[in-house]
């Protein structure tokens, strides 16, 4: 099978169950994934170790940085820091530009 046609069907996929089931967008990747490893040149009895491998080693790369990331962000909610980013960001960019202050 083509490549292009099987990155193809993972796209469908993906957006499919995202826009069309409104399934989690981790849950529908992990199934795009899946589909495209089983479409994928390659013996059927390493086709779904391939896809777990890939997704330990990115989660071992990022994780740490992940959690610190979620536990810092949970102080600043509670002590009411990101509130205040949050409105310096609007102040200096107005409400007209609040889209551009709420990326920021």
């Amino acid at each position: 099978m083509s490549p292009f046609l099987i990155l193809l069907i993972g796209l469908v996929v993906v957006l499919g169950l995202i826009i069309g089931l409104r399934l989690n967008a981790f849950l529908a990747l992990i199934t795009a994934a899946l589909v495209v490893s089983l479409l994928a040149p390659g013996p059927m009895a390493l086709k779904v170790e391939r896809v777990a491998a890939a997704f330990g080693g990115t989660a071992a790369s990022i994780g740490i940085v992940i959690a610190l990331a979620a536990i810092i962000g949970a102080a600043m909610m509670r002590s009411g820091a990101a509130d205040r980013i949050a409105n310096g960001f609007l102040g200096a960019l107005g409400e007209k530009r609040s889209n551009v202050a709420m990326a920021g």
